[in-house]
């Protein structure tokens, strides 16, 4: 076991956070004052990862998507998931589908089960 843990920013997907600094005009990610810096090939990887979801323009800004989504409490792409499936009609089916992809475990064992294994 390691004497201390690798810090959260360096371990989580950066989309999240970026698209949420973009969204208060904190424009310059990769030199921003981090805690813990996170890798620039993290950064740029969550960079891509946002222009391809139609979140960031070319010019790293965000797009009338990454508005949008930056009101979900999700991950970029489950949010951007949600907002086409309402423009497809399968809204619905669709919360349900990302609440069950969003949970560590769908099955609970009741404590009294739990005792007899």
């Amino acid at each position: 076991m390691e004497e201390n843990s690798i810090p959260e920013m360096l371990r989580t997907n950066l989309e999240s956070v970026i698209i949420t600094m973009l969204k208060i005009n904190i424009t310059d990610i990769l030199h921003f004052d981090y805690m813990d810096s996170p890798s620039p090939n993290a950064v740029m990887r969550a960079v891509e990862n946002l222009m391809y979801l139609d979140c960031l323009n070319e010019d790293f800004e965000l797009t009338k998507m990454g508005n949008d989504i930056c009101d979900f409490p999700l991950e970029p792409h489950h949010a951007v998931t949600l907002v086409h499936s309402v423009k497809c009609g399968i809204a619905d089916s669709m919360c349900k589908v990302i609440s069950l992809m969003t949970l560590s475990s769908i099955f609970i064992r009741p404590k009294e089960s739990q005792r007899h294994n």
